[in-house]
């Protein structure tokens, strides 16, 4: 068991919303993602390369909630420190129900294929609370429940983000 502290890896990440054909289909959204390697890989917080990710979102409303699911695929640099990195693909299903004008919450279900040859697949549970201060900016803190042994046991994070 090894347990290490220190801040990760960078994500930049660019979505764009398809247009809607029909008001009875769901919503698209197309995502890429950069890695940039922030994190210290001597201490094994991160690989030390920049990955690559490109996710296919969907959402349908129901009711209150809005069910959302996701399927991605990341191409993963290879590193010098850890050998054996794998490309790989992601799934993520969850819900989300607005509180008030600017709150929400939600559940997120996270499956990713194994990163390297010498790790395992990961299954997480993710519930947030997100606040939006204006149209254009919205705060997520979240919680990780991870169920695997290559899943954090637990984590919490912060994401920003900005719509034009």
């Amino acid at each position: 068991r090894v347990a290490e502290r220190g801040v990760g890896d960078l994500v930049l990440s660019a979505t764009y919303e398809l247009p809607v054909l029909t008001d009875k289909l769901p919503f698209f959204d197309v995502t890429v993602d950069l890695k940039l390697p922030t994190a210290d890989e001597r201490r094994g917080l991160g690989t030390g390369r920049p990955d690559v990710g490109i996710q296919l979102d969907a959402y349908q409303t129901v009711g209150a909630f809005t069910l959302f699911g996701g399927l991605g695929y990341r191409y993963r640099h290879r590193s010098p420190v850890f050998e054996g990195l794998n490309d790989s693909v992601n799934v993520s299903l969850g819900l989300s129900r607005t509180i008030s004008d600017r709150w929400q919450g939600g559940m997120i279900y996270d499956f990713r294929q194994a990163a390297s040859s010498f790790s395992g697949e990961t299954h997480e549970l993710l519930p947030y609370l997100s606040w939006a201060p204006t149209e254009n900016w919205a705060v997520m803190v979240y919680v990780i429940k991870g169920f695997t042994l290559d899943s954090p046991d637990r984590a919490t994070g912060v994401q920003l983000t900005h719509r034009w």
